[in-house]
């Protein structure tokens, strides 16, 4: 945690507020192994720097979307993929009709600058809007991203017309052809 001290600073402030003595937390996680590691360490990290309690919920991935679903959460660890060419497979995520926003963020601004851009093709209009849209993520704090996903591809120079796409099969070898 880098500003560790002011975050315990805050949860003392929130206890103070709040009138709990403890703070005691449910993180849903799937139960591969590594989101069993990533969830040790928040579990350990926040027990050591700011003496909150975080109790794991191991759940096959199947029952975490059901829980996830039903709001049986405080935190849940997910994941997001872009299904499609575009920075809104991401951005309309944290929309109130979204059903992925198992969270249940709301934030009439954040609905109004996707449905804006959404119905833009100026690329200053949805440029900004993503912008702003980012800004009210980082305050409001819905989401708190702690991985990013990547890969390292070594291939035979011989080999061409491989398509990297951000988006479906990666690599696409459907035009590939090996030249001599």
């Amino acid at each position: 945690m880098k500003n560790h001290k002011k975050a315990q600073e805050l949860i003392a402030e929130a206890r103070k507020e709040l009138g709990l003595e403890q703070i005691k937390l449910n993180y849903l996680v799937t139960d591969s192994p590594g989101s069993i590691k990533m969830a040790e360490y928040i579990q350990f990290q926040l027990k050591d720097k700011l003496n909150i309690d975080l109790t794991l919920d191991i759940q096959t991935f199947k029952l975490r979307i059901e829980k996830s679903n039903r709001g049986e959460f405080d935190l849940v660890g997910a994941g997001w993929g872009p299904d499609y060419y575009d920075p809104m497979t991401f951005g309309d995520l944290f929309t109130s009709w979204n059903n992925n926003n198992r969270g249940k963020f709301k934030n009439a601004e954040y609905d109004r600058l996707v449905t804006e851009a959404n119905e833009s093709i100026d690329p200053k209009v949805r440029s900004h809007n993503f912008l702003k849209m980012h800004q009210i993520l980082v305050e409001e704090c819905p989401i708190h991203p702690v991985l990013e996903g990547g890969g390292i591809y070594v291939s035979d120079p011989r080999l061409k017309n491989v398509l990297r796409v951000i988006s479906g099969g990666d690599p696409n070898f459907t035009y590939a052809r090996i030249e001599e």
